[in-house]
């Protein structure tokens, strides 16, 4: 992997494209913040996992954000374009605020957000 720049890991891997399928395995295996919160994810967390770090200063991520599929795939990837993603995703409505845990906003995969994934697919021709 040394042979390729930062930028064409990014290109390589879509920050936002990742984000998104991490949202829709966590929905597709029932891990939720709450009960009735399938797949809702918080913020600080998401980020978190995806850059493959499983503990805050005060305590483990839990197993629906380590137990993710995608945990640390883009461990290589700055904190600031993560960030950069998940406000894309918020801007374009692939995901959004769905839900609430001790006062902290918990977000989920829209329709749109589905469907922009099967869009994904079709482009590269994997059918499902």
């Amino acid at each position: 992997m040394e042979d390729f720049s930062q930028k064409d890991l990014e290109r390589f891997y879509q920050p936002l494209d990742t984000l998104l399928l991490f949202f829709k395995y966590a929905a597709e295996h029932g891990f939720g913040g709450s009960p009735g919160g399938r797949g809702l994810l918080g913020r600080r967390s998401t980020l978190m996992a995806l850059k493959g770090k499983a503990r805050t200063q005060n305590s483990a991520l839990s197993p629906r954000y380590t137990g993710n599929r995608f945990f640390g795939h883009l461990s290589f990837i700055p904190d600031k374009e993560l960030e950069r993603a998940f406000n894309e995703a918020l801007e374009r409505g692939f995901i959004a605020q769905m839900g609430e845990f001790q006062g902290k906003p918990l977000y989920g995969l829209t329709q749109k957000g589905r469907d922009y994934l099967q869009g994904m697919r079709r482009e590269v021709g994997v059918h499902a």
